[in-house]
């Protein structure tokens, strides 16, 4: 029986896998076109930059997913990509440890991270133009800060909900306050310093954490499941600056609007 479920799900797999190359290219073809209708001279580039930034994310969430036991599809449609569990494992990945989530939730933004070493290594190569890896180090800091929203459906929104609902109220307020309190300060100082008006835009995490906070389980930290006390600040620590790293690389790098066309 293990061995026909084995050989099932082996399928499964191969078709998503199918599935997930198919809708790449159709979603790079869809880039590359886009890009030509509104007039750039490189839509091939175009084309690479986001699909490599969102394969890049996706297949991390999916590596995530497996290390964690958890067999995992992944697909592509138009800007966004996607990574579920398959609906058989759906309630295991119910009963996984919220730190455990966690690391599947935060694994994507790792991968955005991935392609910007890479691109830098290119880069010096000789294989890149400066304008072309200043691009590729934008847009993909620019994603990365996007997903870390803490509201649905983004994956800072699932992240923070397990980690403000793994504590009680006094101590939640007091991370929720604290990680506000930093990251607009690292905003106002990269502000003055680099005179960046798109860091404005990413105020909406600071009032996004505040929602999320006021929205916890009163009942989450008796959930076995929760994150573990001596561990939730490192979480904290982590989101932290991962929103304030690449805030600054945002407001320190051009616009890849600007870089290619």
């Amino acid at each position: 029986m293990k061995e026909k479920k084995d050989r099932i799900l082996i399928k499964k797999r191969l078709v998503w896998y199918c599935v997930a190359g198919i809708t790449a290219i159709l979603n790079y073809y869809f880039f590359y076109f886009s890009a030509q209708l509104l007039g750039s001279k490189n839509p091939g580039f175009i084309a690479f930059m986001f699909i490599s930034a969102v394969f890049a994310h996706e297949t991390m969430h999916l590596i995530a997913f497996e290390l964690n036991g958890i067999p995992a599809k992944m697909f592509f449609l138009l800007i966004i990509g996607g990574t579920v569990e398959f609906k058989e494992y759906k309630e295991a990945l119910k009963s996984l440890a919220w730190e455990k989530h966690s690391i599947i939730v935060m694994a994507g933004v790792f991968g955005n991270f991935l392609v910007i070493a890479a691109s830098f290594f290119v880069f010096r190569t000789g294989l890149m133009r400066f304008s072309e890896f200043l691009a590729i180090v934008n847009l993909n800091s620019v994603l990365i800060l996007y997903n870390l929203i803490p509201l649905w459906p983004f994956d800072g929104g699932y992240f923070a909900k397990m980690f403000f609902n793994s504590m009680p109220k006094n101590r939640n307020n007091d991370y929720q306050i604290s990680i506000t309190a930093s990251f607009i300060g690292i905003l106002i100082i990269t502000l003055f310093i680099t005179g960046s008006l798109e860091l404005i835009s990413f105020l909406l995490i600071p009032f996004a954490l505040y929602v999320r906070a006021r929205k916890n389980n009163t009942f989450g930290p008796q959930n076995p499941n929760a994150i573990p006390v001596s561990r939730q600040k490192w979480w904290a620590a982590i989101y932290l600056i991962l929103i304030s790293v690449s805030a600054i690389i945002v407001a320190n790098t051009t616009s890849w609007v600007f870089l290619i066309k």
